[in-house]
């Protein structure tokens, strides 16, 4: 699939699994030393932007400017990648806004609504 190949051909961070639902992504990838996290983000948002809009038809196809990212211990690998697996199961019971609200008060992450949907 596309992303995994911007992340393992131009970051090498390779993709562990990509997955999600219709309103939202979740890559899980093992970081590089000589990239950021913010660095792997933009270019990926930009390079599957540009390729939606030219090799899929999608001209107004465009990120939202905000994105959230967390580490976690590689030991924790099969819980995520299974998590990520069941997004459309998952976001039947619960939506994606209302999750990731209880994630960011659940792990007491300071946030402002407004900041977090575009």
């Amino acid at each position: 699939d596309r992303i995994s190949k911007i992340l393992f051909d131009d970051c090498y961070a390779p993709a562990l699994i990509i997955g999600g639902d219709k309103d939202h992504i979740h890559i899980l990838y093992a970081q590089p030393r000589n990239w950021s996290v913010d660095g792997i983000v933009n270019f990926v948002k930009k390079r599957s932007s540009e390729w939606m809009q030219s090799k899929k038809g999608f001209e107004d196809f465009a990120w939202q400017e905000s994105y959230g990212a967390f580490s976690v211990s590689r030991s924790h690998d099969e819980f995520e990648k299974e998590y990520i697996r069941n997004q459309k199961q998952f976001h039947k019971d619960i939506s994606f806004k209302d999750e990731f609200r209880e994630f960011l008060k659940k792990h007491e992450i300071d946030y402002h609504e407004k900041d977090l949907w575009e």
